[in-house]
């Protein structure tokens, strides 16, 4: 290095050291490449283990809530239905007697005519024979089941023929133009098997 060439940072003016605070120490860098990847940071991977089983959550059973629904007690006395006789109508009334019994009865102008069942029969059966207003002659057999499985009533004719009659709500009721004698009523259920005893129509 000649004597013109200039020091940097100066040490000194003219012959005076200067003092060392006054340049910054200029460290150099080492501009050498680094391979790719070296100063790279590497994951941490957690140690493996074996699955372990689930624990079974326990099942819940719902809760169904079924209402309760109170059955309306029978009327003691109530009117079943009206039927066609002719030009006029009959009513078929159920109620109770004094017992307790239940029983029926058919109203045809001013005329009742009614009946109560045997112990042990089940149903009852009330038949007439009644006049109409175009004078003609009808046999009226109605009846009440007091077994909720007859779906049937087979009435016997003392002529040998037969008349099968359905219920509905428990009643059933069958009007014939002329003079019929009916002898028997047998009770039949949904199957065609025949419910307690053949009752006798008096």
């Amino acid at each position: 290095m000649g004597a013109n060439t200039p020091i940097f940072p100066p040490t000194s003016i003219g012959g005076q050291p200067l003092p060392t605070a006054l340049f910054p120490t200029i460290v150099p860098v080492d501009t050498t490449p680094s391979p790719m990847g070296t100063n790279l940071v590497q994951p941490t991977f957690l140690p493996t283990s074996a699955p372990q089983p689930l624990t079974p959550i326990a099942t819940i059973q719902p809760t169904i809530f079924v209402p309760t629904i109170a059955e309306t007690p029978e009327p003691a006395q109530f009117i079943w239905g009206f039927y066609a006789v002719g030009t006029e109508k009959v009513a078929v009334m159920f109620y109770q007697n004094a017992t307790g019994t239940k029983c029926a009865r058919y109203i045809y102008r001013n005329k009742v005519l009614e009946r109560c069942p045997q112990p042990g029969q089940t149903l009852v059966t009330v038949s007439g024979v009644e006049p109409s207003a175009d004078n003609q002659q009808y046999t009226i057999i109605a009846g009440r089941t007091l077994n909720n499985t007859i779906r049937t009533v087979a009435i016997q004719f003392a002529d040998g023929t037969s008349q099968p009659v359905p219920t509905n709500a428990g009643g059933y009721i069958i009007v014939i133009q002329g003079i019929k004698q009916p002898i028997r009523a047998v009770p039949i259920d949904q199957t065609g098997n025949t419910v307690g005893a053949v009752v006798p129509i008096q």
